[in-house]
């Protein structure tokens, strides 16, 4: 999906999956997509993954199930993250162009 769409925001990705697990397609997201903020959940957390997602930076690690509260105030909260990312991107980039022309 973010192949099809690189401009997501936010992945809510759940930590047990059949093919590839949460923690390796969390490593993948930060190669290929590292703006986007990843939520990871799961109904069966062990603190080693909740850790390793953490060390990726996945952006936090809810419980299964969780309030939907809770969810969209994560996922508004990391909505807003990205943004503050892309926006000193866009200074840093507009600085450095605006350096370029008048040098």
């Amino acid at each position: 999906m973010l192949k099809e769409t690189p401009d997501i925001d936010v992945v809510l990705l759940d930590v047990k999956m059949p093919e590839m697990d949460g923690i390796e397609v969390l490593r993948r997201i930060r190669v290929e997509h590292p703006i986007a903020e990843v939520i990871m959940l799961t109904g069966h957390a062990t603190v080693e993954s909740e850790i390793e997602g953490m060390k990726l930076g996945a952006f936090d690690y809810l419980l299964k199930p969780c309030e939907i509260e809770e969810l969209v105030a994560k996922v508004n909260e990391a909505k807003d993250r990205t943004r503050k990312h892309l926006a000193k991107i866009l200074e840093a980039t507009g600085s450095d162009l605006r350096g370029r022309r008048g040098g």
